[in-house]
C-alpha cells in the first residue's frame, strides 16, 4: 500500500504527531475524560513530540533547554540551571558536563565570586538554537482535533461541554461556612 499520496499534502509535524499518538492511549485518555489523566497524556505526547523534533539536531531535550536558559539570561549558575530543569544539582552538572564538551556552553568566572563559575552560551551553542528554531516545525503538536471525523469531533464537543458544565460552580449553591462564624463572612456577621 502506497502511503506517499496519503501524506504529501500533509504537514511533517502532523505526520509526526500520527506516529507518536498511540491510538489506545488517546482512546484511553478521552474515554476516561479524567483531567489529570489528559493532562498527563497532553504533557507526555508534548515531550515525545519535542524529543523527537530535536533528534535531528542530536541533542536532548534537557541540553537544548539548558543552552536556550542561558541564551535568554545571558550566563546561568548551575544551580539556576538545575532549578530551571527541574532537577537535582548532579544532573544539572552532567546535562551541563555534556553541553560544555560538545561546546555549546563556557565556563565563565562569576563576577559577584571568584570561587565559583557561570554557563554561558558560546558562538556553536548560538549556531545550533538557530539551526533548530529554522528546522523544527513551527507548531510541534499539530492541531490533534484534525486527526478526528466530524462525528467523532463533535461527539468530543459534546462530551467536553459536559464536563466544562460539570466542573463550573453551581449557581445559588451554600457557600462552606468556616468554623465560629454565623454567616455572611469569616468573621461573622457584624
Amino acid at each position: 500500500m502506497d502511503r506517499t499520496k496519503d501524506t504529501e499534502n500533509v504537514p511533517g509535524a502532523a505526520i509526526a504527531w500520527g506516529r507518536l499518538c498511540k491510538k489506545n492511549e488517546v482512546i484511553r485518555m478521552l474515554t476516561t475524560l479524567d483531567p489529570y489523566t489528559i493532562f498527563e497524556t497532553v504533557l507526555r505526547l508534548r515531550r515525545r513530540a519535542q524529543v523527537e523534533s530535536l533528534r535531528p539536531f542530536e541533542i536532548s531535550l534537557q541540553q537544548w533547554r539548558l543552552i536556550q536558559l542561558a541564551r535568554r539570561r545571558g550566563a546561568v549558575s548551575p544551580s539556576e540551571a538545575a532549578e530551571e530543569l527541574d532537577c537535582d544539582r548532579p544532573t544539572a552538572t552532567v546535562i551541563a558536563r555534556n553541553c560544555l564538551d560538545r561546546g555549546w556552553l563556557e565556563k565563565r568566572a562569576s563576577e559577584s565570586d571568584g570561587r565559583s563559575h557561570r554557563l554561558g552560551l558560546t558562538g556553536a551553542g548560538e549556531e545550533l538554537l538557530d539551526a533548530i528554531e529554522r528546522g523544527r516545525p513551527t507548531s510541534v503538536l499539530p492541531d490533534p482535533l484534525a486527526t478526528l471525523d466530524p462525528d467523532e469531533r463533535q461527539a468530543l464537543e459534546a462530551s467536553l461541554d459536559k464536563v466544562a458544565q460539570a466542573l463550573r460552580p453551581r449557581q445559588g449553591a451554600v457557600r462552606r461556612r468556616l468554623p465560629g462564624s454565623e454567616g455572611g463572612g469569616p468573621g461573622g456577621r457584624h
